[in-house]
């Protein structure tokens, strides 16, 4: 049932190109322009010229709600984004030793990572436009990242930003269960394991403590979706 809800998103969304899916894979990685460029051998302009066009497909206005919209089509594969090893980063935050960003920040990146502008972050938090430019920039420069997609994507592998800061658990399912049963049975098999081997010390981080039922949530929704009993869930390899 599942896959049929998911080849009916794929079906009825906008029809890309598989460059215009290789080079928006690549925008959700966090690479400017100039770095796709590079990595596809194109010129910088054509590389405007096919992102914009891909966008008007999407009707999307920026880089972050065409990766958002990409991915909940099953259209970008979430397991093209992250290493294996990375992914359970996505959903779970790293305990406090470990965090590099402010609690502002990290909200400003889920934000971003919804898609918003900058002057739509300022007025949903109530401040200057002034102070979401400045935070960014020290959010930019703790992540060593160029741009707002970089920045999201690293704060992600580095688990510093997960997707459950960005979205409800069941928007986060749709976007894994969009990607096929591969990619679901990873997430549940990584998470069921994260929440398994969690220590003390992450138990009472206040991060854990927020979110822990989120990711039960996400948890139970993975299940469902792939009509997986407890503790049924393909075992992986971990080191």
């Amino acid at each position: 049932m599942r896959a049929t809800q998911s080849a009916k998103l794929k079906s009825s969304g906008p029809i890309l190109t598989e460059q215009e899916r290789a080079l928006l894979t690549l925008v959700c990685r966090g690479l400017s322009n100039r770095e796709v460029a590079s990595h596809v051998a194109l010129a910088e302009s054509t590389v405007k010229k096919l992102l914009h066009r891909s966008f008007r497909k999407l009707g999307a206005s920026n880089k972050g709600q065409a990766c958002r919209i990409c991915l909940r089509q099953g259209l970008i594969n979430v397991l093209d984004l992250y290493p294996i090893e990375s992914l359970i980063c996505c959903v779970v935050p790293p305990v406090p030793e470990k965090m590099i960003l402010t609690k502002r920040e990290r909200l400003m990146l889920a934000l971003a990572g919804q898609g918003l502008s900058n002057r739509e972050i300022a007025e949903k938090m109530a401040i200057s436009l002034s102070a979401v430019k400045r935070c960014f920039s020290n959010a930019f420069a703790k992540l060593g990242a160029p741009n707002k997609a970089k920045a999201i994507w690293l704060a992600q592998l580095g688990g510093f930003l997960n997707n459950l800061d960005m979205f409800p658990p069941e928007d986060v399912a749709d976007i894994v269960a969009a990607s096929g049963a591969r990619a679901m049975e990873t997430y549940l098999a990584l998470l069921e394991h994260k929440l398994d081997a969690l220590e003390p010390d992450e138990l009472w981080y206040e991060p854990y403590i927020s979110n822990i039922e989120k990711l039960k949530r996400f948890r139970d929704l993975l299940r469902q979706r792939l009509n997986c009993p407890q503790g049924s869930s393909r075992k992986l390899a971990f080191s």
